[in-house]
Formats: structure tokens, C-alpha cells, sequence
């Protein structure tokens, strides 16, 4: 039986980033998206506070990332991704100095349609890895490897005495999600 990552199993990992309160931080959520020049851009200025809500996306969509990981695989990914950024907002855009913490973070007005496919692509090639090294299966595992060995993202990560070392890698309990 193939070993797979679900919403319920992610949603019982909450419990192990009870330790890092920060990533605990709301989220902006625009009211409003739009589509202009290949962009998704929030319809409203970050000032307009009236105009944003927080979100509090491992509370309410546990199973986000698994949604933004198959965000890409979208037939009208222009639509699905408009979709995506009014429920849930974007996952990057301009930086600015959180009010609550401080530290500096993306404020989610604007994002090109380009990245935000890479992004999902990615996200989706970190959980077929994940999934491949749960299931001790090293020869998925390299064909991942192959197909994305020159996304700079990965390069540093993908080699292959780094690939046999995760598949014998055992993961602590609250770490195994499926």
C-alpha cells in the first residue's frame, strides 16, 4: 500500500508547530483579486485595512498546501488561480514589516501568474518527494529528480547520494504524515 499525505494527516501535524507560535500569524486576504498584465493583484491597497481579512490558513484549510500543490495541474490555470487568490489569498507579494511581530514578511497584494504556477509546481514536486521517501521508493524518487534537476530551486538538493541518504532517513512520528 502506497503511502500518501492527506488533509487529516497534515491537520494532526498542527499540533507540532505549537512550538513556533510565530508561524501562527494570520494572513491577509484581499476582498478582491484581479487579473492585469499576467498578474494577480489585490484590488485594494494594503492602507485599506477595511478592504482585507485575516486569514488563518492551518485552522481553516488544513489541506491548503495540498490544494496549492495541485494548483498547477489546473486545466484554466488563470481561473483556478484567480479562485484560489479570493479564498485564500496569495502566498507572496510585496514585503513590508509585520505590525504584529516585526519581522519583515510578503503582504499579499501581487503576484505574476508565471510564479505562482512555479510555486505550485514546486510545492507539488516537495510532496511527490515526500510521498517517494515515506514510501522508501528511490526510483520515483530520482525520476522526480530527473525531470527537475534544473529548476534552481532544487539543484543544490538533488543529488543522488543526498536522495539515498532521505530514503533511509526515518522520520520521527510527528514528522510521518500519512
Amino acid at each position: 500500500m502506497r503511502l500518501r499525505v492527506s488533509a487529516e494527516a497534515i491537520e494532526r501535524s498542527d499540533r507540532w508547530l505549537e512550538n513556533w507560535p510565530e508561524e501562527r500569524e494570520g494572513w491577509p486576504v484581499c476582498k478582491q483579486y484581479d487579473l492585469h498584465r499576467g498578474a494577480i493583484v489585490a484590488r485594494f491597497t494594503p492602507e485599506d485595512l477595511t478592504q482585507w481579512d485575516i486569514s488563518w490558513p492551518l485552522e481553516e484549510a488544513p489541506d491548503l498546501y495540498l490544494r496549492f500543490a495541485r494548483l498547477h495541474e489546473e486545466p484554466d490555470f488563470e481561473r483556478a488561480a484567480l479562485t484560489f487568490a479570493h479564498e485564500h489569498g496569495l502566498p507572496d507579494g510585496t514585503t513590508i514589516v509585520s505590525p504584529f511581530t516585526g519581522f519583515e514578511r510578503p503582504f499579499p497584494d501581487r503576484m505574476d501568474l508565471s510564479r505562482l504556477f512555479n510555486e505550485s509546481r514546486r510545492a507539488w514536486v516537495v510532496l511527490a518527494l515526500y510521498e517517494s521517501v515515506l514510501n522508501h521508493d528511490v526510483e520515483h524518487a530520482r525520476a522526480l529528480v530527473s525531470d527537475h534537476q534544473r529548476d534552481r530551486t532544487f539543484g543544490w538538493y538533488f543529488r543522488p547520494h543526498r536522495m539515498e541518504q532521505a530514503a533511509r532517513t526515518r522520520f520521527p512520528p510527528e514528522l510521518v504524515l500519512a
